[in-house]
Order: C-alpha cells, then structure tokens, then sequence
C-alpha cells in the first residue's frame, strides 16, 4: 500500500491575498487563488496611535530660518524691514527680482519675500500718542522728497538724525511711505 501525503504550498502575495495549491508528488502546481478575508477567530481591535498629531513649530524669533513673507505695514521703509530681519536691503531687492533694486517704493499691504538667512524678527509693540506735544518743533526749512531719497539720505544731508526728522514730520501726509514730490519739514539741528 502506498501512502499519499498530499503537498500544499501557500505563498503569501501581500494585502490578505495568498496563493495556494494542492497536489501530490514534487511539483505543485497553483489551481486556486484564494481571497483569505477575515480569520474565523477573534483578534484584537485596531489600537489608535496616542501620539499627538505632527504640528509646525513656529519659529523662534532671533533665530536664522529660510525665506520668509512679511507684509508691509504703514510707516515701513526698505531699510527698518531689512534692519528688521538682519538682512541687507540689496538682498531684498534681488530676492523679489526688483530692476530698480532698493529703490523700489513698497507700499502698505504689499506682500514682500525676505531672503533665506534672515532672523525671524521679535515681536514689536506700537504705543499711539494719544496726547498732542506740549511744545511745537523747531522747524528750520521745507523740502520736496526728489526720486533716490530716503529718510536717512536727508537726515544725513542735513544734519539731524532720523528720530528728529520723524518728529517734525509726524502729521506730515506722504511721509511715512516717503512719496517722491511731498513737502516735508526739516527739524533745526541740535
């Protein structure tokens, strides 16, 4: 008497799926795929992760990071947003493929690119006057803003420094955003 072991074979195909096949001899051969779906025993529920959902940290300021957007704020000048970021002005320029370079006049709500290499700047508080000044500035003269200028340019040209010119131009339409053709005023040298 002979005894027949049958052979089975069962590959494992991925995703639940095997395939298997039944037969005598050295050679199997596949006659069924089979679908195995869920096992006739129990098994444990799937566990939910309680790891905290991946957040961005956001970053901390004074430190280096890459690009970044800042939106133009009334009062803002090329210069105070570059000294802002610790990066030159010229950089700015070439980083928003500017052709008239530092130059080019930024207006409130124009959404600029900072270069990579900046810091991400510390927040800043404003303080609104709310009282008027208790002596007027001594104003020396009037000058019209001409295209090239900037505050720094005209201070230095005059011999005040920017905070002084600030102050007598303070309710001066035109002033902070530095528009070619207004009439400032120039604070007497002290």
């Amino acid at each position: 008497m002979r005894w027949l072991a049958p052979l089975s074979l069962i590959v494992s195909l991925g995703s639940g799926s095997f395939l298997a096949a039944c037969g005598e001899g050295t050679v199997a051969t596949a006659t069924t795929v089979l679908n195995l779906g869920a096992p006739a025993y129990p098994t444990l529920p799937v566990t939910q992760s309680t790891v905290a959902a991946s957040t961005t940290i956001p970053p901390v300021p004074g430190t280096r990071t890459g690009a970044q957007t800042y939106v133009v704020q009334y009062g803002d000048h090329l210069i105070s947003i570059a000294n802002m970021y610790s990066v030159p002005a010229d950089a700015i320029a070439v980083a928003n493929a500017w052709v008239d370079g530092a130059e080019h006049v930024i207006y409130p709500g124009d959404v600029i690119t900072i270069p990579a290499g900046g810091i991400v700047p510390f927040p800043t508080t404003t303080t609104i006057a709310t009282a008027p000044p208790t002596t007027e500035p001594c104003i020396r003269e009037k000058y019209t803003i001409a295209v090239g200028d900037s505050p720094t340019r005209v201070a230095n040209r005059f011999g005040v420094t920017l905070q002084q010119l600030g102050a007598v131009n303070l309710h001066t339409s035109g002033y902070k955003n530095f528009v070619v053709g207004v009439e400032i005023n120039i604070p007497c040298a002290s």
